[in-house]
């Protein structure tokens, strides 16, 4: 059998055409490849705060509840893009668990945002004890 007997009408493109590429005198210097990541949010940050000085895990309910009531029923919708930002960059861990609801913590190994630390600015009072 020949080409022509088993064409089912697709095109054929039977040559190369070879690749030309420019000739340069000197290779520019690359600059080096880093990571560039946008800076939080401040309602992400201010997210970030409450979940390191309450400590604790939060959902993405609760910190909606929390710091966005005028939101109302799209209170969880934003906190949770708020917590995916920190994850994605690092500021938050995502409590491991079976059960698909997802809860946030701000750990040890989490990196904290630019100009904050870890160390929570005041300490919880637990009920009933005084410190």
């Amino acid at each position: 059998m020949s080409r022509a007997e088993t064409y089912t009408g697709g095109v054929y493109r039977l040559t190369l055409q070879p690749r030309i590429r420019p000739v340069a005198s000197a290779k520019a210097e690359k600059p080096p490849k880093t990571k560039w990541v946008a800076e939080v949010s401040p309602e992400a940050r201010a997210a970030w705060l409450r979940m390191r000085d309450e400590g604790g895990w939060w959902t993405a309910q609760e910190l909606g509840r929390e710091l966005a009531p005028d939101l109302m029923d799209r209170a969880p919708c934003a906190a949770s893009r708020w917590l995916g930002a920190l994850l994605k960059r690092g500021h938050v861990a995502l409590k491991p668990n079976y059960l698909r609801l997802k809860a946030y913590g701000v750990t040890a190994r989490c990196i904290p945002p630019a100009g904050e630390s870890l160390e929570p600015v005041e300490k919880p009072q637990i009920q009933g004890i005084e410190q």
